[in-house]
């Protein structure tokens, strides 16, 4: 069990616990009521003197991942959030806020497998039931995947099994989708094959531009993931050849 204690506030009246709220809220474009801030320019502002910088590239990023950290924090997960492990630096500083390890685990060119080995090694210094990739852009190999058949829950942003792959979002745009729409499933060895777990959309029109896509569809990333993840860690969820039965 990982006991957090919340330490005193800095300089800009934040609990450092309170960072991954912030983040979150800066996303949407409005501020947590524990900070006195209320636009998203001043949040960001905040963000970046302790050292999180968000821009458009990785706004994305933070919904899922902050999502989840946020519940737990609450006590709304019914299990332990022991680490993140990450190709990137960029929420470092907003995921220890949280009490969390952060480790940093670069994916260079050609090195997958040694960085497929290194985050192994982390994993068994944790030996967790599950793993969440929160928007981890990377394809784990089948030697990986095998490891942990039905342990892996991946959030897609699309309605799969529509725009399976690489830049969905874009696929959609030029395709004119009339609904968008995100799901959670199991990684499998096939890319984005996985039993499906949970699925949601929004109606879109033809004046939704590229941006106004990928803002609408992560907030159904973020709440499709939670939901997926608490169904499994409440044990809802049995897998049936490539799908699922969910108790819900």
């Amino acid at each position: 069990m990982l006991e957090l204690i919340d330490p005193p506030k800095d300089a800009d009246g934040l609990h450092p616990t309170n960072l991954g709220r912030l983040v979150t809220h800066a996303c949407r474009g409005r501020s947590p009521d524990a900070v006195a801030v209320h636009t998203r320019a001043a949040c960001i502002e905040i963000l970046q003197r302790h050292g999180v910088d968000l821009n458009g590239a990785e706004v994305c990023v933070v919904h899922a991942l902050l999502e989840l950290l946020h519940l737990w924090r609450n006590g709304e997960l019914p299990g332990d959030l022991v680490a993140v492990v990450s190709n990137h630096t960029r929420l470092a500083h907003a995921v220890t806020a949280y009490g969390v390890p952060y480790h940093h685990v670069p994916v260079e060119r050609g090195k997958k497998e040694e960085a497929e080995r290194t985050i192994l090694d982390i994993l068994e210094g944790y030996r967790p039931d599950l793993l969440v990739l929160a928007r981890y852009m990377q394809i784990l190999s089948p030697e990986f995947v095998r490891r942990f058949p039905n342990r892996i829950i991946n959030i897609h942003h699309s309605f799969l099994p529509a725009f399976v792959g690489k830049n969905p979002y874009e696929q959609a745009f030029a395709r004119g989708v009339k609904l968008i729409g995100a799901t959670a499933h199991y990684v499998t060895e096939g890319l984005d094959e996985g039993p499906i777990i949970e699925q949601d959309v929004a109606r879109v029109t033809h004046r939704a531009s590229l941006a106004t896509l990928k803002q609408i569809g992560r907030d159904i990333e973020r709440t499709v993931l939670a939901r997926a993840v608490k169904w499994h860690l409440e044990d809802r969820i049995l897998v049936h050849e490539n799908k699922t039965i969910v108790f819900v």
